[in-house]
């Protein structure tokens, strides 16, 4: 009698060591689960988003899904302060992005370089950056090459877009881990800043306390006298990364580029100034050689039909540097014929250009002397 009570007591216990064994493993294998590093962590899936807040020490500011419902409460105040980190996407604009390392560095701390191993079809391409730096010619710059990990699909894609996103989205990511309270501008290499503007810009309150801003600049195209629209170009932004703002965009996934559809919450939370706010800088778009801008436009998707037209136009050359010569649209948009001086508010186009000596441009691109009637009439 006093045996078999022995034995079942025997039986309980190893069932409760047993017992306690799985849930003991079973709490070591969810802690790791929950801890490691995702294999793509700046994802849009929700199945990361508890994982990224754990590994990044996170935590969601907005649980609504509808981006307006964020009102900025729990926002650390840091300030938007120079100098910043420069980070500057770039594809083979190597004369552009040398004038702009010498633009910028009297208000960059580090620049950091995003180039492509492929171009906007997907090839392959070399990296334009490391032979020039190779040259020597940029040693008194900080400088740091970083190269976007695309996944297969992202790389196989016949959608230019898919790259862009996946790029933007990797850097917010990427600044998150090796910049976590720096003032930070995100741009193409021909968005240039007017140093001047941007460091009397943040001594207003107004701005310095804001997460983010885009950066508002002269549309041109060519050079620094062919302005191509009626309105600013709205899409560099400068963002602190100490910011609760900042955390949500990493968290979100969103890429820094203005898109209500693919970005809602950057979209909807970093403002475009007003016309009462000063231009800072300025879009050089095709500011090169005939030669550079067609092998450009030819790495362009052709979905647009005027892309397919101008790619595919008797004579290129020739049909491009008429249309650079009077200011006219690279693609013949009918809308975006040259403005004339009436129609030009020095909201959107004041007659500046940069004063750094050796802007690039088209050598066909007309001169600022064109706006001479015009700036007399504005004075």
């Amino acid at each position: 009698m006093h045996g078999a009570r022995l034995r079942k007591g025997l039986k309980c216990k190893q069932f409760y060591v047993v017992i306690s064994t799985f849930v003991v493993l079973s709490l070591l294998h969810i802690q790791y689960e929950t801890t490691k590093l995702p294999q793509k962590p700046w994802s849009n899936s929700d199945s990361f988003r508890g994982r990224i807040e754990r590994v990044l020490g996170l935590r969601s500011v907005n649980k609504s899904k509808n981006p307006r419902d964020w009102n900025g409460r729990g926002v650390k105040k840091y300030s938007l302060t120079l100098p910043l980190i420069d980070i500057i996407m770039v594809n083979d604009e190597m004369e552009m992005l040398e004038y702009r390392l010498n633009l910028h560095h009297s208000i960059v701390t580090k620049f950091v370089i995003v180039e492509s191993n492929l171009t906007f079809k997907g090839l392959p391409k070399p990296s334009h950056v490391k032979s020039l730096i190779s040259t020597g010619r940029l040693e008194q710059f900080n400088i740091e090459v970083l190269q976007v990990p695309f996944t297969q699909s992202e790389r196989v894609s016949n959608d230019t877009w898919v790259r862009q996103t996946a790029t933007r989205r990797f850097i917010g990511y990427w600044i998150s881990q090796h910049y976590p309270n720096a003032t930070v501008a995100l741009s193409d290499v021909d968005e240039l800043f007017d140093t001047y503007a941007l460091q009397k810009a943040l001594k207003n309150p107004a701005l310095s306390k804001l997460p983010c801003f885009l950066l508002p600049m002269r549309f041109l195209y060519y050079g620094e006298a062919c302005p191509m629209s009626e309105s600013r170009w709205n899409l560099a932004p400068i963002f602190n990364t100490g910011s609760t703002w900042f955390r949500e965009i990493v968290l979100r996934g969103e890429s820094l580029r203005l898109h209500t559809t693919e970005n809602p919450f950057f979209s909807a939370t970093c403002p475009i100034l007003n016309l009462t706010m000063p231009l800072l800088g300025w879009h050089m778009s095709y500011a090169m050689g005939t030669e550079q801008i067609i092998n450009k436009i030819q790495s362009f998707s052709a979905n647009e039909s005027f892309i397919y037209e101008l790619i595919n136009a008797h004579n290129v050359s020739k049909l491009i540097e008429e249309r650079i010569q009077h200011c006219g649209d690279l693609f013949g948009r009918e809308g975006y014929s040259k403005i004339s001086c009436l129609q030009i508010s020095t909201k959107v186009f004041d007659f500046k250009a940069p004063s750094l000596a050796g802007l690039p441009r088209h050598p066909l691109a007309p001169r600022m002397s064109i706006w001479d009637k015009c700036r007399q009439r504005n004075k």
